[in-house]
């Protein structure tokens, strides 16, 4: 842009811009010249610098703290099992901890369980409703200070998860991840499902496969390792691993009956890829 400023014109033709070169030697026609063409490029300076400047041109970098905050916003995690005798112990620090104390660490201070905060939406219907995932060790804990309102529960259900090596957590799913929203048809039903589908970066998608293949439900045994998905700081699915993942999925949610409850449910979507999209460009190096 700023070449057309300077470019020579045949004498009767306008440039862009609408400045036109000067016909006449007289020096105060030459000096305006000058001054416009100054002024101009002037403008265009300001115009680029402000451009650069504008707030979201460019996503402002996590600090350490916030990195390490995204570990209980964004996670692919084992549900904790009574059913299984290998997790009795950290159930059981668990259940002494306090309501505002989340997460169970061994000896070393190390990280091995928390507790997470269930989807409202979820909680109507996956973990509540006839039928609904019932195999969870869950506590009730009251609301956070400063939350509550008229739409809001008076209290929030809390499911443990385990915390492992293989667990693709925090900034390795939010940069190993890229998630869309979808609709899709049931397999069995005659209904479309609300769903998120993901695909995994080879590395992240190596981790995935590590907690899932090593977390196999045995097909001969009512036993089941239930997969957490935790998105936007909540719980918001719990499927039984059936099977080894790797780089592509599919998390289904639960369709609500009423069209208010169904609006509710796309605009949660939404919302959850939304945020995820602007945490990978800020999470990314």
């Amino acid at each position: 842009m700023i070449d057309h400023v300077f470019a020579d014109f045949p004498p009767d033709e306008t440039p862009a811009y609408g400045v036109r070169p000067a016909k006449s030697r007289n020096s105060l026609t030459l000096l305006a010249g000058f001054f416009a063409t100054a002024l101009l490029l002037g403008f265009g300076i300001v115009f680029l610098m402000t451009m650069a400047e504008r707030p979201g041109r460019k996503a402002v970098p996590f600090t350490p703290e916030e990195l390490a905050a995204l570990d209980d916003h964004y996670a692919f995690r084992i549900l904790a099992s009574r059913d299984y005798p290998e997790d009795a112990s950290v159930i059981e620090e668990a259940e002494k901890l306090p309501a505002d104390q989340n997460r169970v660490v061994d000896d070393s201070g190390k990280a091995i369980a928390v507790w997470v905060d269930v989807d409202p939406i979820e909680r109507k219907t996956t973990f509540s409703a006839p039928g609904a995932v019932d195999d969870t060790v869950r506590r009730i804990v009251p609301p956070r200070p400063g939350t509550m309102d008229s739409n809001s529960p008076p209290d929030r259900l809390q499911i443990l998860l385990l915390i492992g090596e293989n667990d693709l957590a925090g900034r390795d799913l939010v940069v190993g991840a890229q998630f869309e929203a979808s609709i899709r048809p049931h397999n069995i039903r005659p209904v479309d499902i609300m769903a998120i589908t993901f695909r995994l970066t080879p590395t992240a998608g190596a981790t995935f496969s590590r907690l899932t293949g090593g977390n196999l439900s045995d097909p001969h045994s009512p036993l089941i390792r239930r997969l957490g998905i935790v998105l936007d700081g909540e719980l918001q699915s719990a499927p039984a691993v059936m099977s080894t993942i790797s780089t592509e999925g599919v998390i289904a949610f639960s369709r609500p009956t009423n069209t208010a409850e169904q609006e509710e449910m796309h605009e949660k979507i939404q919302r959850i890829v939304s945020r995820f999209r602007k945490h990978n460009e800020r999470a990314r190096p």
